[in-house]
């Protein structure tokens, strides 16, 4: 029973199907927090769980390939383990896509152009042979611009609401300071790996307790938001601030810490966790404080 317990976790981690997941919830966080209308399965949402899927798919074995002659960290052997069904789920990813992008109007698809180039740049050396995350302190915040875009961003731009707005603004930098700060354990995680390949990334060129700092400091500063927009803008209750302070502290806990050496489970299950985290605590606290 363990056995099976263990496998099955590993094939949602390694598969990506867990991070897909991750990204299709703060995706549909964003149409509650700001009150959107949501019926079925609306196409942000469905975009930004495929997505995922299919970017961490390419990503990792891509990244294989560049480690052809190395020894294979142990999750890229999880990922060839289980990587027939993968295929399977990369498919079904593909077909969520195209089914996004069906039902978003081509008025819309304009706003689909930065996070392509970005994630394109991220996966591809397009640059002197480099990737866009190969070149110094660059990939922290790759992750956290396009994380932010997909999952605030595009569900605004779908209801005509004034991006520049003060209100939204505040939105989507809250939500790309979560993602920076939950990104730095990844880093750290790669440190060697990183410093080995010459790629300069806050925790190569910091020490590890100043990284952590500075993703203390990303927190701090999102909750800082989250107060404005609690009480200056009135669009968050009591109970959804509740919620974003939870997972605030219990991300802060699990940034602290981090150490290289730590179980890949770590930081795919406990740190992305954080995402559903944060969805299922904003949930909780409102009906527990409303």
């Amino acid at each position: 029973m363990k056995d099976r317990l263990l496998s099955a976790i590993h094939w949602l981690l390694y598969s990506h199907l867990f991070i897909g997941i991750c990204a299709a919830s703060i995706t549909w966080l964003t149409y509650h927090l700001l009150d959107l209308p949501v019926s079925g399965a609306p196409p942000e949402v469905v975009l930004a769980g495929s997505g995922a899927i299919i970017v961490y798919i390419l990503h990792r074995h891509l990244g294989m390939m560049r480690l052809i002659d190395v020894k294979l960290p142990n999750r890229y052997r999880q990922m060839l383990y289980i990587w027939p069904t993968t295929v399977g789920l990369f498919i079904l990813s593909c077909l969520g896509l195209l089914y996004a992008f069906w039902q978003i109007p081509t008025k819309d698809w304009a706003t689909l152009f930065i996070p392509f180039i970005l994630t394109l740049g991220y996966l591809l050396p397009l640059f002197n042979g480099k990737r866009m995350r190969d070149l110094p302190f660059i990939k922290i915040a790759l992750v956290a611009i396009v994380w932010a875009w997909v999952s605030v961003v595009l569900p605004i731009v779908r209801y005509e609401i004034v991006l520049l707005s003060p209100k939204i603004a505040l939105v989507v930098t809250e939500r790309a300071l979560f993602i920076f700060a939950i990104t730095i354990p990844f880093d750290i995680r790669d440190v060697a790996q990183d410093i080995q390949a010459g790629t300069k990334t806050i925790p190569s060129t910091m020490r590890l307790e100043s990284s952590k700092l500075l993703a203390g400091i990303a927190l701090f500063i999102a909750l800082f938001i989250d107060i404005v927009l609690m009480s200056y803008y009135h669009l968050y209750s009591i109970g959804v601030f509740a919620g974003f302070l939870f997972t605030y502290v219990l991300s802060l806990g699990l940034i602290m810490k981090t150490r290289p050496d730590l179980p890949d489970i770590y930081f795919t299950g406990l740190m992305d966790g954080t995402m559903l985290v944060l969805v299922a605590s904003v949930l909780l606290f409102e009906r527990l404080l409303q």
